[in-house]
C-alpha cells in the first residue's frame, strides 16, 4: 500500500510521519475504518468477523484514505451477527476481546473491541501493549482517565490539542463503549460509525447532525455490496490483499503444545465436545450470566481422541489452558 500502515504512521521512529496525521486526519481514518468493518458485519452475506482488527491492518492508499486489510483470521459468522460462534481464541495480544478469550464465544462485538483499542490507539499515540509505561495495557490505562473526565491527558503529546475538545471527548467515551467487559454492552458498529461521523463533523466544524461525505473507502478482498449499502458505500475494486507484517505486533493464536493435535474442522462447523459436564458446568454458568443461552461444551474442540493416555499435567494444561 502506497501509504503503508497506520502503524507505522503512530509508532515509527519517523516524527515528521506521526505529524502528518492531525486530529483531522486521525479522526477521519478512524471512521474509514469503522465504515469497512460495519460493511463486513452487516452488509457482507454471511457476515464477516475479522478477528485481528488492529493498526497494522489498516492499510492507507495513495489518496490517503484507510482499508481494512488481512483476513488471514476471519470467520463467516450467523445470519444473525448477534449469535455467538464457539470458537479457540485467535488474534493479537491487547486487541483480543477479553470476553472471547474467556469464554470461547465469538461475535461480532469482538471486532467491536478491537476497534476501541484502536481508537484509544489513535488519541493517544500510544500501542496497545507497550511495557515502556508502568501501565503497559492501554485500555487500563486509558479508560479510568477518561471515565474521570481527564480526556486531555491520553491526547498523543505530539499533535497540538485541538481548541475544542468536545469531539475528542466524544471520541474517547465511544473508545471507552466499545471496550466494555460484557460484549452485549458494547455498541453496534454501525451505531460506533455513526457516532464518529458525528464526532468528525464537530471537529470540522460542521453540524453533528450533518451526512458527512469522504473519500470511499475498500475493504480490501471485497467489492460485493449489498443494495442497502449504496449510501454510504462506493463500489471500487479491491483484487488485492495487501498485508502489511510488523515484528513488533505479534499475532497470536491459541495453540496446545505439540503432544495435542487438534482435528482441522472449518470455520461454519460447530465443534462437538465429549468432555464431562462438570469440566463446563463453571463455564456455561458464566455464559448464563454474560446473557448467552445453549451449551458452551458444544463449541470446544473434540478433545479425548486427540489426548489419548495424557498424563496428569496434560490434562492440568487442557483445563487452564483449554476449557478455562
Amino acid at each position: 500500500m502506497a501509504h503503508g500502515s497506520l502503524h507505522q504512521h503512530l509508532h515509527g521512529k519517523n516524527k515528521a510521519l506521526k505529524e502528518q496525521l492531525d486530529w483531522v486526519r486521525r479522526v477521519t481514518i478512524a471512521v474509514q475504518a469503522a465504515r469497512g468493518i460495519e460493511y463486513l458485519h452487516g452488509y457482507a452475506c454471511p457476515p464477516v468477523i475479522h478477528r485481528d482488527i488492529k493498526s497494522s491492518n489498516v492499510l492507507i492508499d495513495e489518496e490517503h484514505n484507510a482499508r481494512v486489510a488481512d483476513f488471514g483470521l476471519s470467520l463467516l459468522g450467523p445470519a444473525d451477527s448477534n449469535s455467538p460462534l464457539a470458537e479457540l481464541p485467535a488474534g493479537t495480544l491487547g486487541y483480543l476481546d477479553p470476553e472471547y478469550y474467556r469464554l470461547h464465544y465469538l461475535t461480532t462485538k469482538s471486532d467491536v473491541y478491537s476497534f476501541g483499542v484502536l481508537l484509544l490507539e489513535i488519541l493517544s499515540g500510544r500501542k496497545a501493549i507497550d511495557m515502556q509505561y508502568e501501565q503497559g495495557n492501554i485500555v487500563e490505562w486509558a479508560v479510568p482517565l477518561i471515565k474521570s473526565g481527564d480526556v486531555s491527558t491520553i491526547l498523543d503529546p505530539v499533535l497540538k490539542p485541538p481548541s475544542d475538545l468536545e469531539a475528542l471527548k466524544r471520541i474517547a467515551n465511544i473508545a471507552c463503549k466499545c471496550v466494555r467487559m460484557k460484549g452485549k454492552e458494547r455498541p453496534s458498529m454501525d451505531k460506533v460509525t455513526t457516532a464518529l461521523e458525528r464526532a468528525l463533523a464537530q471537529l470540522m466544524g460542521s453540524p453533528c447532525n450533518e451526512q458527512l461525505i469522504l473519500p470511499s473507502e475498500v475493504v480490501l478482498g471485497s467489492n460485493r455490496l449489498h443494495k442497502k449499502s449504496s449510501q454510504r458505500f462506493s463500489n471500487r475494486s479491491a483484487s488485492e490483499t495487501d498485508v502489511v507484517v510488523d515484528a513488533e505486533d505479534q499475532r497470536f493464536e491459541f495453540r496446545a503444545p505439540s503432544w495435542i493435535t487438534f482435528p482441522s474442522v472449518t470455520s461454519s462447523q460447530r465443534r462437538k465436545s465429549s468432555v464431562s459436564e462438570a469440566d463446563v458446568d463453571g463455564k456455561n454458568s458464566e455464559a448464563r450470566n454474560l446473557g448467552y443461552t445453549g451449551n458452551v461444551g458444544d463449541g470446544l474442540r473434540s478433545l479425548e481422541e486427540e489426548i489419548g493416555p495424557a498424563s496428569p499435567q496434560e490434562r492440568l494444561f487442557l483445563q487452564h489452558n483449554i476449557l478455562k
